[in-house]
This record gives C-alpha cells, structure tokens and sequence, in this order.
C-alpha cells in the first residue's frame, strides 16, 4: 500500500468548469449576508429566558418610594410572598391598589374599613379557593392568614392598629412588617 501525502486531487472526478475555476484561484467572496432575523430571535429568547428566571427566583416586594419604612435592629427575611398593605397618612392599599382612605379611621372610636375589608376577603378567598381546587398541594401565605404590613413612619400607631384590626376581622391572623434592617452597634 502505497502511502499518498494528502490535498487536493484535481483530476477527472471534478467535470464542473465552475467548481475548477474556484479550485484554481481559492479566494473566498468577500461580501458575507448578515442574517438580522435569526440574530434577534436569538436576542429576544434570551431575554425572555433571563426575565422569566428574575422572577422566578427573585422576592419581588414593590416598596413605595414615598413611603420612609422604620428601622430594626433584629429583623428577619420574608419567607414565601405574602400579600402586602402599604399604610399612608391617606390611603391604604392592598397590593399596591389603592382601597380605602384613611380619613374614616382616624375618627375617634371607628374601627370599621369596609372597603378595606372587601378586598382583604376577596385575597384571602381566591386563595382558598386555589388551595382547594388543588387538594391543599399550593398553598399561599393568604390561605395560610399571612399579611405584609408597609407603614411609614410618621402613620399614627392607632391607624396601624384599626388597619391590623380589620385585617384580622378578614382573616389575616398573623402580621408581619416591612423595615428597613439596621446593622447592631458594636
């Protein structure tokens, strides 16, 4: 057997003139298509993909920028994703929607948030009802009576506990609140 150094054989088994003539001169075309199309799909993938993991990994707590939180020394993270009250001098929201102002609850001896109330019950209900439409596999922290309590700091201690009060009337047990962690002093 005979040993044969190896490159390019042209002989009779390339019959093209064309196929010859691009033999001959082995120079590339300079000009290369851009493809944008398969590009930006690929770009929109792996944005989507980075999106969707953000949130899935992330705890995502939206925290009004007006609202200045009180600071703990000793505070603990959030477990889970409970729903969230943010208290204003003015407004009460649920879950960043606005629901009831704070005006009925300042008054002396009214401890009564209808509007409040209704939208804590309607939260708590829609958990239950996932918890029961999957045989108690998801539960949330609504079903479970977790509430996220946002206050600022210049709110009247009476107004968080009118607030606390009816949320409990609505079947949200247990309060946890949102500060601002303070390292201890040395």
């Amino acid at each position: 057997m005979a040993l044969v150094a190896p490159g390019r054989r042209i002989g009779s088994a390339y019959k093209s003139q064309a196929l010859k003539k691009k033999l001959h001169h082995g120079r590339r075309a300079t000009y290369a298509a851009l493809l944008l199309t398969p590009m930006v799909d690929m770009f929109t993938i792996l944005v989507l993909y980075l999106i969707q993991q953000f949130n899935a990994t992330g705890q995502i707590l939206f925290i009004d920028p007006n609202i200045a939180l009180p600071a703990a020394r000793k505070a603990s993270e959030v477990n889970g994703n409970p729903p969230f009250i943010t208290i204003t001098n003015d407004m009460i929201s649920v879950q960043g929607k606005p629901v009831q102002p704070t005006e009925p609850l300042r008054k002396e001896g009214e401890w009564s948030a209808p509007k409040l109330e209704e939208a804590l019950r309607q939260l708590r209900q829609l958990s239950t009802d996932v918890e029961q439409a999957t045989g108690g596999r998801v539960t949330t922290e609504s079903a479970q009576g977790i509430v996220l309590v946002q206050a600022d700091v210049t709110v009247p201690y009476v107004l968080i506990k009118k607030t606390l009060f009816v949320a409990a009337k609505a079947g949200f047990a247990r309060a946890d609140f949102a500060v601002v962690p303070v390292p201890p002093s040395p």
